[in-house]
């Protein structure tokens, strides 16, 4: 995903030490270095 994501959207290449070109081992490393979070709306059950 992260190689399909840095040929999309170059404007985020900074924030990442690798290339979409660059070898499997070294997008792998990379990936480890950005935790993904998914991102909701609030359960409204929950409000106090």
């Amino acid at each position: 995903m992260l190689r399909q994501y840095l040929r999309e959207v170059p404007v985020i290449q900074p924030y990442f030490d690798v290339r979409a070109e660059s070898p499997d081992e070294d997008i792998a490393a990379e990936v480890r270095l950005h935790p993904v979070f998914r991102l909701g709306a609030p359960d409204q059950t929950q409000r106090t």
